[in-house]
């Protein structure tokens, strides 16, 4: 689903509506953990936060990514598709 779909899905669905870097109108993100830790090798895609880069150690990086989404900062505009 893309950004500019998900608010209309996210508020019309009776269940909850998940999206990849879909924006913050969707109910939950799905981010892959190597992309949230920044260890995939390789260029990463717009939408990725390395989280762990940040300066945390792991179970840190992952808090503030939960965090991130559930107050609507993670994913901004400019890594929405």
């Amino acid at each position: 689903m893309s950004a500019h779909d998900s608010p209309a899905t996210a508020y019309d669905a009776s269940c909850a509506a998940l999206g990849d870097a879909a924006g913050p109108d969707c109910s939950g993100q799905v981010l892959v953990i190597y992309d949230a830790l920044g260890i995939r090798p390789g260029r990463p895609a717009r939408l990725v936060r390395n989280f762990l880069a940040e300066g945390r150690d792991v179970a840190a990086a992952l808090a503030a990514d939960v965090a991130a989404i559930r107050d609507g900062s993670f994913p901004g505009a400019g890594r929405c598709f």
